[in-house]
């Protein structure tokens, strides 16, 4: 059963009105993390073990890739760097966010908590062990 986001259609911040424009529907779990490369919006869909890849304006699926337990992304310059899982061990997954090709893939100890991306160079925080890994492209 897929989710819709929105529960109203709209909400009052700070004494200012917003409406409700477009709204979607992804799939279970887009809990995880959300980012916008230019004219792409990039969902990680936890519960449904996928990638997806929306039109940032219309929120129209433009595609998407499996990706186990997929949590923290950041897209930047055509590229998705997303944390995912798998029964051996976590890993960061590069994903061309026009394709849905995965690239490349980074293998880690443990399990990733945020990501940052300046220039195609990722820096990635990991578990609660205060380590930062670098140069991830």
């Amino acid at each position: 059963m897929a989710n819709t986001f929105a529960r109203a259609k709209s909400v009052t911040v700070e004494n200012a009105s917003a409406t409700l424009s477009v709204a979607t529907t992804v799939g279970h779990g887009p809990i995880a993390d959300m980012s916008v490369d230019g004219d792409t919006l990039v969902v990680s869909n936890y519960g449904d073990h996928n990638v997806v890849m929306l039109d940032a304006a219309t929120l129209a699926v433009t595609g998407g890739v499996a990706a186990r337990e997929p949590f923290a992304l950041v897209a930047a310059g055509g590229r998705a760097h997303v944390g995912v899982a798998s029964a051996n061990y976590d890993a960061v997954a590069v994903i061309d966010t026009r394709t849905g090709a995965v690239l490349k893939s980074y293998p880690l100890s443990f399990n990733v908590t945020a990501m940052a991306v300046d220039g195609g160079r990722a820096t990635i925080s990991y578990d609660g062990s205060k380590r930062l890994a670098n140069s991830l492209r």
